[in-house]
């Protein structure tokens, strides 16, 4: 579900290969073609795909206010499965074969290489990195706080002690601060390609074609929205925050359509500069999404003693999970 956003330069025109159709230099016209149908169902798009990103991402934040549904029980770390299984199909089926659709065009001219998958694997290790990184930051943190002197009142015995911390305080603490940094990457991809695909719908001038992609895409948000928000909520951000993230990311889809609508009497899908930057655009999504879905949520809480010591929570993280992977794989069909 990538999407054509940058109109083509002389430059762009001149380098990419022109076939006797033209095809790399103009769209070529569709057979169902209605512009002010086509507004009008993009205008309601906006809205409709607002509305239903917001239910989703915030689904997770109102089912956790009852008891029988909070962090710690069975039937929210299943609810995390199924957004664990939505995050990797995404990845999977509808951002890498756009990736590698955009940069295999003959419009591009690039020699043949899987470039897709290279931008990918570029971004897996980045985000481990940056994942390194943050870890470090917090034990050098943590170290400070150790070392630092104490007074006898605080129940030392003398001036240069340290007290000790609960092991389980600061396991509890660490497991945050991954959950945070874990929330913060995923929506950034989940933005990039968020953006692409309301674009993808903006500059479609064909009932035809808006009507199938607006139910998928919907359906996409929503789903999307309910992996997102269960990972916000396993982060604990505060109300506040939590509201700024879920808000942001049921606005990307919608102000990619506005940017679509606003382009699309200019725009041209085939161009060098637009089937680059939406290859690699698709293609770090691609990356940040696998490697969030099975380092960051699958491993991780499949792993856990709990998970081993319970047959309930096997059967249902595992349903869960393929039940996500076949939302997607479904949606798929369409966009």
């Amino acid at each position: 579900m990538s999407a054509a956003f940058l109109t083509p330069s002389p430059t762009d025109a001149a380098a990419a290969p022109a076939p006797d159709s033209g095809s790399c230099l103009a769209n070529q016209p569709g057979d169902c073609v209605d512009g002010q149908v086509a507004q009008s169902l993009r205008i309601g798009a906006v809205f409709i795909i607002l509305a239903c990103s917001s239910i989703g991402v915030w689904l997770p934040y109102v089912m956790g206010k009852f008891s029988w549904v909070g962090r710690e029980t069975n039937i929210f770390l299943i609810l995390k499965a199924f957004g664990a299984g939505v995050i990797l199909a995404t990845g999977f089926i509808h951002m890498f074969p756009d990736a590698t659709k955009q940069f295999e065009n003959p419009c591009l001219g690039w020699p043949d290489y899987p470039y897709a998958s290279l931008f990918a694997l570029v971004t897996i290790i980045a985000v481990l990195f940056l994942e390194h990184l943050v870890s470090m930051a917090y034990e050098k943190r943590m170290m400070k706080q150790l070392a630092r002197p104490h007074s006898p009142e605080d129940g030392c015995a003398n001036g240069a002690c340290v007290p000790e911390l609960d092991e389980k305080v600061i396991a509890q603490k660490d497991a945050r601060i991954r959950s945070f940094a874990i929330a913060q990457v995923l929506e950034t991809g989940i933005a990039l390609h968020s953006v692409l695909i309301g674009i993808a719908l903006g500059v479609s001038n064909s009932p035809c074609t808006i009507r199938p992609l607006l139910a998928a895409i919907t359906f996409h948000q929503f789903f999307e929205g309910i992996a997102l928000g269960s990972c916000l909520i396993q982060a604990e951000f505060r109300s506040w925050a939590f509201a700024l993230m879920a808000f942001l990311f049921a606005i990307t889809t919608p102000v990619g359509v506005a940017i679509g609508i606003g382009i699309q009497s200019t725009y041209n899908e085939n161009s060098l500069a637009n089937l680059i930057v939406s290859g690699v655009f698709d293609s770090v999504s691609t990356g940040i999404l696998i490697y969030m879905a099975l380092v960051d949520l699958i491993a991780v809480d499949f792993t856990t003693k709990r998970f081993r010591n319970s047959l309930v929570l096997q059967v249902g993280s595992y349903l869960g999970l393929a039940g996500g992977c076949a939302v997607m794989a479904i949606i798929g069909i369409w966009a």
